[in-house]
C-alpha cells in the first residue's frame, strides 16, 4: 500500500519526518538550552510543543551563548532598543559579554548606544572570552581591577563551561587542564607565561595586565575562593614579581 505522503504525490515526505523524529532528540542532546529554544523549536509546530513544557525550554537567556541568526532577528532591527531604559541597555550589554559571543556583543554595543563601562569588561573576563575582552579594550572600555576580579572568580570548572558555549564543556577544559599538567608540571601555568594551554580565565588575566590592570589582594581571594590553582600560582606569580 502507498504511504499518505505519496498518494499526495509527495513520495518520501512520512519517511523523512519520521528520520526527523527519530534524529530529533539525538541532536538535541548535543544542543544548549538557547539553541533548542532558538532553533529547534522553530521548525514545525510538533518540536514548538515538544519544548515548550519549561520557562527555559522557551526563552533564551542572554548571559549565554545565543545563536547568531537568533540574536540578530531579535536586536538587528534599527530602533530594537529604544524601548529600553538607560538600565535596561546597560543590562543588554553587560549579559551579552557575558555569554562571551563576540558577534552578538558587537551588534548589541551598536543598537544600545552607551559608552562601555568596566562592568561591560567585567562581565566579559567572568566569560573567560579573550576575543570579547580584547575588542573591549580596543574600543575605550575602561580596564580596572574589577575586570581581574570577575575573571579570577570564574576561574573554575564552572566558568569554563560556560567559556566553552555548552554543557559539558567545563569538564572537557578540566581534562584538558588536569593532562597538561600531568605533562608538564603542576607549575607549567606560572612558569610558560605565552602557553596556549593556560585557562581561559589565566589568559584574560594576562591580557588585562598586559593593559596595565593593577593587581589587588580581591583577586587572589577571588580565585582561591574559586578553587583554581592554575589561577592562584599565576596571580603569585605576578605579586613576586611586580611586587
Amino acid at each position: 500500500m502507498a504511504s499518505a505522503g505519496a498518494q499526495l504525490g509527495l513520495p518520501g515526505v512520512d519517511t523523512r519526518q519520521q528520520v526527523w523524529r527519530l534524529l530529533q532528540p539525538r541532536i538535541c542532546l548535543y544542543l544548549t538550552d538557547n539553541e533548542k529554544a532558538c532553533t529547534i523549536r522553530c521548525i514545525d509546530h510538533e518540536a514548538m510543543v515538544a519544548y515548550s513544557a519549561q520557562p527555559f525550554q522557551r526563552r533564551a537567556r542572554l548571559s549565554e551563548p545565543v545563536p547568531t541568526h537568533a540574536f540578530a532577528h531579535k536586536w538587528g532591527p534599527e530602533g530594537s532598543t529604544y524601548s529600553l531604559t538607560f538600565y535596561e541597555r546597560h543590562l543588554l550589554l553587560c549579559l551579552t559579554a557575558r555569554s562571551g559571543c563576540l558577534q552578538n556583543l558587537q551588534l548589541a554595543v551598536q543598537r544600545c548606544g552607551l559608552s562601555l563601562s568596566e562592568a561591560v569588561l567585567a562581565s566579559a573576563a567572568a566569560s573567560g572570552s579573550m576575543e570579547a575582552c580584547q575588542w573591549l579594550i580596543e574600543n575605550g572600555c575602561p580596564v580596572t581591577p574589577r575586570a581581574l576580579v570577575s575573571a579570577a572568580r570564574a576561574a573554575s570548572s564552572a566558568g569554563a563551561a560556560v567559556a566553552a558555549g555548552r554543557g559539558g564543556g567545563g569538564m572537557a577544559a578540566a581534562a584538558a587542564a588536569a593532562s597538561h599538567r600531568r605533562r608538564h608540571g603542576s607549575n607549567s601555568c606560572s612558569e610558560h607565561e605565552g602557553d596556549h594551554q593556560d585557562p581561559p580565565a589565566v589568559q584574560v588575566c594576562r591580557l588585562l595586565r598586559s593593559h596595565g590592570c593593577p593587581l589587588t589582594a580581591e583577586a587572589l581571594a577571588a580565585a582561591a575562593e574559586a578553587g583554581s590553582a592554575p589561577m592562584c600560582q599565576w596571580l603569585l606569580r605576578q605579586v613576586r614579581v611586580f611586587g
